[in-house]
């Protein structure tokens, strides 16, 4: 569906429909400057429970579809595309579309349009028909522009240190962590955790502040940042919670204890706790997106510890939510990469058909990198390509998107692992074009130091993959 404001035009893959906004859309698009503003502006009415409101010739309403979030892509072939969320449908009704009035929740009506039968844009038969559900297709809005569309996105593959606050879940860099490489040329930059309860505050209210101050600081220092994406505790609460107070005081958490982990997670599978947070994430990436020290945004694992014994869990909810967060995130990745960490499925380990699915979706589909979370070689649960998604993706996509993998604590600690053994295998074996290296000022039974892993890094200068990857655009 494109919408074209001078013609007050709305046209449907070439046909013709008459279009009609209401006063909250004039409000809000004219209150905004520029074409990137008021597509913005456009998204930010269409929020989690907008409403399409399918009538027939006879003003009969036959037919509600309510959408998640919508987000704005980035700019292509004249317009900027602004997506919706997932969609459900009630299944009664019968009879013909004619019109459809796009509402906000509470029924504020935004516009209206004429429709048919439209192709790839609902996927709907003829007519409606009871118990006959809409499918989700590529419905887009597409609000027009003369802004050039982004060159390409940004490139500098490389090794990355760990320098953030992650015990205190904060993003500050510590000073000892950035000196370690801040003057080493074969570094890149930093790799930093933003945790959601640092992020909003209360509901709906964000705060980016520190997240662009680091930013500023890796600008001055030459450097580039990954940020990985924090919405769980591996240590109970004993940190603080890893999410707003409010979705831990409505339910919206779990806590579990096992293999070795202790977890405290936000229900993301949960309607209304997975919305708050994808709302979250689009927020962010629409501040912080344009920086130039900004490289990628990366996620955390796609499977959490314990989730699939929590009552109401299903791994279908799982993935679907696992989907919409890597389409929000690329969406807002208009200059930098979005990375979805996935080793483990939800899905059982036997579903092969589901494992492609949702991988092909993350890389050719939303256009992101790919990885499990550890470079590791011999811990045998958690090797890299011991992994569900590990066991296949490195040579599935070679060349097609780009890997990001880290050394963490259990790398670290592994007998028989080397800063040399690991990163040769990351380059050689996995063809990583990034490697981020945590550190080791802690209590340890190391194997080896992150001083050795900054040494092996100068010894090999730097030495990574830099071939951009057919789904990155240059």
């Amino acid at each position: 569906m494109c919408l074209r404001l001078a013609s007050a035009g709305l046209f449907f893959w070439g046909v013709m429909a008459t279009f009609t906004p209401a006063a909250a859309y004039w409000t809000a698009v004219l209150a905004a400057s520029g074409d990137s503003a008021r597509a913005t502006a456009v998204a930010d009415l269409l929020t989690t429970g907008t409403k399409l409101k399918f009538y027939d010739s006879g003003s009969t309403l036959i037919r509600t579809v309510t959408t998640a979030a919508w987000t704005k892509g980035a700019v292509s072939a004249g317009a900027y595309p602004i997506m919706p969320g997932v969609f459900t449908g009630s299944q009664t009704g019968t009879g013909t579309p004619a019109t459809v009035v796009v509402t906000a929740s509470d029924d504020t009506e935004i516009f209206r349009t004429t429709a048919g039968v439209l192709e790839n844009v609902f996927q709907i038969p003829s007519a409606f028909a009871t118990s006959v559900d809409l499918s989700e297709g590529s419905f887009t809005l597409n609000y027009p522009t003369a802004d050039a569309a982004p060159s390409g996105k940004r490139w500098h593959p490389g090794h990355y240190f760990y320098t953030s606050q992650d015990w205190t879940h904060d993003i500050t860099m510590v000073e000892s962590r950035r000196n370690k490489v801040r003057t080493n040329p074969y570094f890149q930059g930093y790799k930093l955790y933003a945790f959601w309860d640092k992020l909003e505050s209360t509901a709906g209210v964000y705060d980016f502040s520190a997240v662009l101050t680091e930013l500023d600081k890796a600008e001055a220092d030459g450097k580039y940042v990954l940020i990985r994406l924090e919405e769980r505790s591996f240590h109970g609460a004993a940190r603080g919670l890893p999410c707003p107070q409010y979705v831990y005081d409505g339910g919206g958490t779990y806590a579990h204890v096992g293999n070795g982990q202790n977890i405290l997670s936000p229900k993301l599978w949960v309607p209304w706790v997975g919305e708050a947070y994808l709302a979250m994430v689009a927020a962010l990436m629409d501040a912080i997106d344009d920086h130039p020290a900004l490289q990628c945004v990366m996620t955390e694992e796609c499977s959490i510890e314990g989730a699939w014994l929590q009552p109401g869990y299903t791994w279908q909810a799982m993935n679907a939510f696992i989907l919409e967060y890597c389409r929000v995130g690329s969406a807002g990745a208009v200059n930098s990469l979005w990375h979805q960490n996935m080793g483990w499925s939800n899905e059982p380990s036997s579903d092969t058909t589901e494992h492609y699915r949702m991988t092909d979706t993350v890389v050719r589909t939303h256009k992101a990198g790919i990885s499990p979370t550890d470079l590791n070689i011999l811990t045998s649960w958690m090797a890299t390509k011991n992994t569900t998604y590990g066991k296949y993706i490195y040579d599935r996509y070679l060349g097609e998107t780009f890997f990001a993998p880290n050394v963490e604590y259990q790398s670290y600690v592994q007998a028989g692992h080397t800063a040399k053994s690991l990163l040769d295998f990351g380059v050689d074996t996995l063809g990583a074009h990034f490697i981020s290296w945590s550190n080791t000022d802690y209590s340890g039974s190391w194997a080896f130091t992150d001083a050795d892993a900054i040494a092996e890094v100068t010894r090999q200068a730097g030495r990574i993959n830099t071939a951009r990857p057919s789904n990155v655009p240059a």
